[in-house]
């Protein structure tokens, strides 16, 4: 079984709504069920991946995902408890 992925916002985007509030949010690929994943690779400090998270959570339930999957690689073990 394939699933096709399409891209939800650029690497490191920043979501501009109506030209007034910029948020950041994890990179993602929306997936073919209405959801997106989040794939990291490059190291990133607990804080801030929270604080992306987070954001992004919101953003993508605005946007009514179904789903959100987050890859992490072993080496992204610090990341496991805040996901």
């Amino acid at each position: 079984m394939s699933v096709a992925a399409s891209p939800a916002l650029p690497l490191g985007g920043h979501l501009c709504e109506n030209g007034f509030e910029c948020v950041e949010i994890l990179p993602a690929t929306n997936d073919a069920h209405g959801g997106v994943i989040v794939d990291l690779k490059d190291p990133m400090d607990p804080e801030i991946f929270a604080t992306l998270l987070k954001s992004s959570l919101l953003q993508w339930k605005k946007q009514g995902k179904d789903g959100v999957w987050i890859k992490l690689p072993i080496e992204l073990v610090n990341l496991v408890e805040i996901a």
